[in-house]
């Protein structure tokens, strides 16, 4: 009897283990969703606005802290297992987007999708190629602008695995190596040759170490608390800053002053987070969480069929279908509304057909960032 006692205590156990655990799955994935729908948004807005600056302050800092708070210290005595996963998720899935894009560029071009002056010849393509496949570089095009966040998001990754080693998974110490080789890497101009990754992959695994400090330490602050912070330091971004985000030079002192926000940013999503998957259906948001890679693959391309909305619509000339990313005199007029409803749903229902048709051949292997 005691034996039976015993055992069934440990099946509860193991069963709330695995309810946390999948909860804890949820939460990052409906905060992945939050911060894909933020970055469609933001990508529509004039820049420079105040909406354009909160979303700036955090929305692809995101990503990176949510990377490292979903790090597993398994990985530590597995570099072979990390390094393949990495490759699976970020690596293959940017090489074949980009693959794709190069080969449809001159198509896209005959499309008014791209300036006419921007034909690639083959040696274009040769080096698009080596490029692409080696360097992970932008050599597809203005559509995968976005795609910089993958190579950053895989090198950063590197560096904060290779780091976390060195420590012997002192958490506190990475993170300060890692900060400090940030801004020795953009005081010094230096970058690594041929890959090219500079200080911002650097700082991009700053910021992946602070996840998953934040993971590993529980700040165990209440939610009203942490949300008043938040808005606090974001504030203080937006007022005080000029120039916010990834799409500006790095400068010493903006490292610091972005490192804050952007943290505080991740936390108040968390919590939104939390709260949504406690509260409300939430398998809308688990879906779009599920292909933050298709929407940030697609979006851009799916601008273009409300683009050519506007120029009939409107009367335009056919060349301002190559505006980018947005036509920005008519997104400022409410325009926005279907460019995010368009980025947003056209790669998620392509995605979804996708999924459907793999599962029903049997290929059932999805790539997610």
């Amino acid at each position: 009897m005691k034996k039976i006692c015993v055992y069934s205590r440990k099946v509860v156990f193991l069963q709330k283990k695995r309810e946390k655990k999948s909860q804890m799955n949820n939460h990052v994935t409906i905060v992945k969703a939050i911060g894909i729908m933020l970055m469609v948004l933001g990508h529509t807005l004039v820049p420079d606005t105040i909406v354009w600056k909160v979303i700036y302050t955090f929305h692809m800092p995101l990503f990176f802290i949510m990377s490292g708070y979903c790090f597993k210290e398994a990985y530590l005595e597995d570099f072979p297992q990390f390094i393949w996963r990495k490759c699976r998720g970020i690596y293959l899935p940017l090489v074949a987007y980009s693959l794709l894009f190069l080969a449809l560029h001159n198509i896209f071009c005959h499309w008014h999708l791209y300036s006419p002056d921007e034909i690639y010849s083959w040696n274009d393509f040769r080096l698009g190629l080596i490029g692409i496949t080696t360097k992970m570089n932008h050599s597809a095009g203005p559509l995968l602008g976005t795609f910089w966040f993958l190579k950053d998001l895989f090198f950063g990754n590197i560096v904060f695995y290779c780091m976390l080693r060195l420590s012997r998974g002192k958490g506190w110490l990475t993170f300060a190596c890692l900060f400090v080789l940030a801004e020795l890497f953009c005081i010094l101009g230096l970058h690594v040759p041929w890959f090219g990754f500079d200080s911002r992959s650097i700082y991009a695994s700053v910021l992946i170490c602070a996840g998953y400090l934040i993971r590993v330490h529980s700040f165990r602050l209440d939610r009203w608390w942490k949300i008043g912070i938040g808005v606090a330091l974001i504030a203080l971004e937006v007022i005080l800053v000029d120039q916010i985000g990834f799409n500006y030079d790095l400068t010493p002192w903006s490292m610091l002053t972005y490192l804050l926000p952007a943290v505080a940013g991740t936390l108040i999503v968390y919590e939104a987070a939390v709260w949504l998957n406690n509260r409300c259906e939430s398998r809308l948001l688990l879906f779009v969480g599920s292909h933050t890679l298709a929407v940030m693959a697609l979006h851009f391309l799916a601008f273009k069929i409300v683009s050519l909305l506007i120029i009939v619509s409107a009367g335009l000339p056919i060349d301002h279908l190559s505006d980018f990313p947005v036509i920005l005199n008519y997104a400022q007029h409410g325009w926005w509304i279907a460019y995010t409803a368009v980025g947003l749903s056209l790669p998620l229902c392509l995605a979804w057909l996708w999924t459907k048709g793999l599962r029903a051949t049997g290929l059932v292997r999805r790539w997610r960032v």
